[in-house]
Protein backbone atom coordinates (compact mmCIF):
# COMPACT_ATOMS: atom_id res chain seq x y z
CA UNK A 1 0.00 0.00 0.00
CA UNK A 2 1.31 3.44 -0.94
CA UNK A 3 1.53 5.91 1.93
CA UNK A 4 1.56 9.68 1.59
CA UNK A 5 4.81 10.44 3.43
CA UNK A 6 3.90 14.10 3.95
CA UNK A 7 0.67 13.11 5.73
CA UNK A 8 2.52 10.52 7.78
CA UNK A 9 4.98 13.19 8.93
CA UNK A 10 2.11 15.54 9.82
CA UNK A 11 0.58 12.84 12.02
CA UNK A 12 3.92 11.89 13.59
CA UNK A 13 4.89 15.51 14.34
CA UNK A 14 1.54 16.61 15.66
CA UNK A 15 1.50 17.00 19.44
CA UNK A 16 -2.17 15.99 19.23
CA UNK A 17 -1.17 12.51 18.10
CA UNK A 18 -0.16 10.50 21.17
CA UNK A 19 1.15 7.11 20.12
CA UNK A 20 1.17 5.66 23.66
CA UNK A 21 -2.41 6.77 24.28
CA UNK A 22 -3.51 5.60 20.83
CA UNK A 23 -2.10 2.10 21.37
CA UNK A 24 -3.62 1.86 24.84
CA UNK A 25 -7.03 3.15 23.71
CA UNK A 26 -7.12 0.85 20.68
CA UNK A 27 -5.41 -2.47 21.58
CA UNK A 28 -5.54 -3.73 17.98
CA UNK A 29 -2.84 -1.18 17.15
CA UNK A 30 -0.24 -2.81 19.41
CA UNK A 31 -1.31 -6.26 18.21
CA UNK A 32 -0.78 -5.22 14.60
CA UNK A 33 2.90 -4.50 15.22
CA UNK A 34 2.54 -1.46 13.00
CA UNK A 35 3.91 1.98 13.80
CA UNK A 36 1.02 3.80 15.55
CA UNK A 37 1.16 6.82 13.21
CA UNK A 38 1.17 4.55 10.17
CA UNK A 39 -1.76 2.59 11.63
CA UNK A 40 -3.63 5.84 12.20
CA UNK A 41 -3.02 7.00 8.66
CA UNK A 42 -4.03 3.69 7.06
CA UNK A 43 -6.89 2.62 9.33
CA UNK A 44 -7.59 4.79 12.38
CA UNK A 45 -8.30 7.92 10.37
CA UNK A 46 -10.88 6.05 8.27
CA UNK A 47 -12.58 4.82 11.45
CA UNK A 48 -12.59 8.35 12.93
CA UNK A 49 -10.53 7.19 15.88
CA UNK A 50 -9.27 9.91 18.16
CA UNK A 51 -5.51 10.39 17.71
CA UNK A 52 -4.95 11.33 21.35
CA UNK A 53 -6.73 12.57 24.44
CA UNK A 54 -6.66 16.20 23.29
CA UNK A 55 -8.54 15.77 19.99
CA UNK A 56 -12.06 14.46 19.49
CA UNK A 57 -12.96 13.45 15.96
CA UNK A 58 -16.65 13.46 16.90
CA UNK A 59 -16.49 17.01 18.23
CA UNK A 60 -14.41 18.24 15.30
CA UNK A 61 -16.93 16.88 12.79
CA UNK A 62 -19.80 18.39 14.78
CA UNK A 63 -18.03 21.76 14.70
CA UNK A 64 -17.03 21.39 11.03
CA UNK A 65 -19.93 19.79 9.14
CA UNK A 66 -18.23 20.55 5.81
CA UNK A 67 -15.63 17.92 6.78
CA UNK A 68 -18.18 15.08 6.94
CA UNK A 69 -17.01 12.10 4.92
CA UNK A 70 -13.36 12.95 5.54
CA UNK A 71 -10.95 12.00 8.29
CA UNK A 72 -11.52 14.60 11.00
CA UNK A 73 -7.93 14.66 12.24
CA UNK A 74 -6.38 14.69 8.78
CA UNK A 75 -8.76 17.47 7.77
CA UNK A 76 -7.70 19.39 10.87
CA UNK A 77 -4.01 18.87 10.13
CA UNK A 78 -4.27 19.93 6.50
CA UNK A 79 -6.96 22.63 6.71
CA UNK A 80 -7.35 24.18 10.13
CA UNK A 81 -3.91 24.07 11.63
CA UNK A 82 -1.16 26.59 11.41
CA UNK A 83 2.30 25.34 12.28
CA UNK A 84 4.89 27.86 13.38
CA UNK A 85 8.36 26.35 13.53
CA UNK A 86 6.69 22.95 14.16
CA UNK A 87 6.09 23.89 17.80
CA UNK A 88 2.87 25.89 17.82
CA UNK A 89 -0.56 24.73 16.76
CA UNK A 90 -3.56 27.02 16.46
CA UNK A 91 -7.11 25.73 16.47
CA UNK A 92 -9.83 28.31 16.67
CA UNK A 93 -9.14 30.41 19.75
CA UNK A 94 -6.73 27.86 21.22
CA UNK A 95 -3.00 27.77 20.81
CA UNK A 96 -0.85 24.82 21.84
CA UNK A 97 2.78 25.41 22.57
CA UNK A 98 4.98 22.34 22.60
CA UNK A 99 8.16 22.50 24.65
CA UNK A 100 11.29 20.49 23.87
CA UNK A 101 10.23 18.06 26.59
CA UNK A 102 7.06 17.44 24.50
CA UNK A 103 5.03 19.11 27.26
CA UNK A 104 1.85 20.67 25.88
CA UNK A 105 0.27 23.87 27.11
CA UNK A 106 -3.07 25.03 25.67
CA UNK A 107 -3.82 28.72 26.02
CA UNK A 108 -6.60 30.97 24.74
CA UNK A 109 -5.53 33.57 22.22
Amino acid sequence: MVVNKALLQLVQRSPLFNSDWYQHRYPDVARSGMDPAMHYLLLGSKLQRDPGPDFSCHRYLADHPHAQGQSAFLHFLTSSTTFCNDITIRYGSLCCEVKESNERKWISV
